[in-house]
């Protein structure tokens, strides 16, 4: 059996707690590369990253709120998606 690597992203606790802050690009770029340099081509992605915020209207939430959600949960899986390139 060849051995395949496979790149698992989690939260900011935990197994993520090692990983990068996935809304960022250059964290995501970073991320890949090194995860490569030391474990050769990745081959899947596991793409577990994401925050829950507590339940609110819409009118109650604040507009850093919605942005940090919508960078962590959109962005963030798109940079993963793409491998940070």
């Amino acid at each position: 059996m060849t051995e395949k690597t496979a790149l698992v992203t989690g939260g900011s606790r935990g197994i993520g707690a090692a990983t990068a802050r996935l809304a960022v690009e250059s964290d995501v770029v970073r991320m890949f590369a090194e995860a490569e340099s030391q474990l050769g081509p990745i081959v899947a992605l596991v793409n577990n990253a994401g925050i829950v915020t507590p339940q609110a209207r819409v009118d109650e939430m604040s507009a850093e709120r919605i942005e940090r959600a919508l960078a962590v949960n959109v962005l963030g899986a798109i940079l993963d998606v793409a491998g940070g390139r």
